[in-house]
């Protein structure tokens, strides 16, 4: 697997992994996606798969929590690449969110290298 820094999303086509912390407001937005809290709220282990269509980027949003953890961080990544391999299969981009150590970015990585 080849990391490359993605700095924005501007012409990328593919698959852009999106780890969300559960939220408590009625909706989350993203990249002018709306969704409803009703559908997707960041819950752990929870996945929620968007198909922009006209760019070409199909969202995957995987839940986190409230709080995550090193073991946490890396069975969700592995569960989301090994459960999406078949989407997964040429670019992909993974959004770092905010409050991310270099602990955590470590755990996403070996956690989508050891499931596919």
């Amino acid at each position: 697997m080849k990391i490359v820094l993605q700095p924005n999303l501007v012409d990328f086509q593919g698959v852009v992994l999106v780890p969300v912390f559960e939220i408590s407001e009625d909706r989350f937005e993203f990249e002018k996606i709306l969704i409803p809290a009703s559908i997707f709220s960041g819950k752990k282990d929870s996945v929620y798969i968007q198909n922009d269509g006209i760019s070409k980027i199909t969202f995957v949003f995987l839940g986190l929590g409230k709080t995550t953890d090193y073991q946490s961080v890396k069975t969700i990544f592995r569960r989301a690449s090994f459960k999406q391999k078949e989407i997964i299969k040429d670019q992909l981009a993974v959004i770092i969110p905010e409050g991310f150590d270099d602990n955590l970015v470590e755990a996403a990585a070996s956690g989508l290298k050891l499931g596919t």
